[in-house]
């Protein structure tokens, strides 16, 4: 499919401990209702707020997060 891409590539070193996410755009261009973002800030927000818990349960945190804000009801106008 993208035969003549190239892509930069980078090395790093993960220590014990350490946890490597990895996510396609569709994570992070999903829209609510309100036709908003789910967005990088709010992924990495939700990943440093829960980086100490076991990598399971960081899926799950996170399946839940992007659930609750697509079921989010659209802002109303006043």
């Amino acid at each position: 499919m993208f035969c003549s891409s190239e892509y930069p590539t980078t090395r790093i070193a993960l220590a014990e401990g350490d946890k490597l996410v990895i996510y396609t755009d569709g994570l992070t261009e999903t829209r609510n209702e309100s036709e908003e973002l789910y967005g990088e800030e709010r992924l990495t927000t939700l990943l440093l707020k829960h980086m100490n818990i076991p990598h399971r349960e960081l899926l799950g945190t996170c399946l839940y997060d992007l659930r609750t804000f697509r079921e989010k009801p659209p802002k109303r106008m006043t």
